[in-house]
């Protein structure tokens, strides 16, 4: 698996979580009105375990436009997360695309997916690493960071349907 390395952090305007019986979870950075030019790449993220996931970022500058659930594998913990009150960061991640060819505008990424089900959100761990920082994108959106800078999770204030589950 191609790690997703955040090389930097961007000022965000408002963030748009989005569940409904048809689409699992949508976590939108950039709305469609501002996203212009060139085409974005599309990093497919499928689940070793199960699940898939929709990264769109720049494909110039990778920056973060949305991630979206497809489909949810297998649900772990039901512990729960709390999106505390603390002061929101209100920035989008720029992902390195050092490892993504500009030639593509799809890439199938096969990762260590984990989807984590609590009271008042989900949680997606993106591999097997330890956090080491949590970035407050919005409220209701937390990001999750190792000490080298890795995307290893993300968590959303956000309850999609239980159908969107699989045992």
């Amino acid at each position: 698996m191609t790690d997703l390395r955040i090389v930097k952090w961007c000022p965000s305007g408002p963030v748009a979580v989005e569940t409904s019986h048809y689409l699992p979870l949508k976590i939108v950075w950039v709305p469609s009105e501002f996203r212009g030019e060139p085409l974005p790449l599309h990093l497919r993220m499928s689940g070793i375990g199960g699940g898939e996931l929709d990264l769109r970022l720049d494909s110039q500058s990778g920056l973060l436009r949305s991630l979206t659930v497809i489909s949810f594998g297998p649900p772990g913990s039901t512990d729960a997360y709390a999106f505390a009150d603390a002061e929101v960061d209100a920035v989008a991640a720029v992902i390195d695309m050092t490892d993504f060819p500009a030639t593509s505008s799809v890439m199938t990424l096969e990762a260590t997916l984990r989807f984590i089900r609590f009271p008042n959100g989900v949680r997606i761990d993106f591999a097997p690493l330890e956090d080491a920082r949590c970035v407050r994108m919005s409220r209701g959106v937390d990001f999750f960071v190792t000490s080298s800078g890795l995307l290893s999770a993300a968590a959303a204030n956000a309850c999609p349907d239980e159908s969107h589950f699989h045992s």
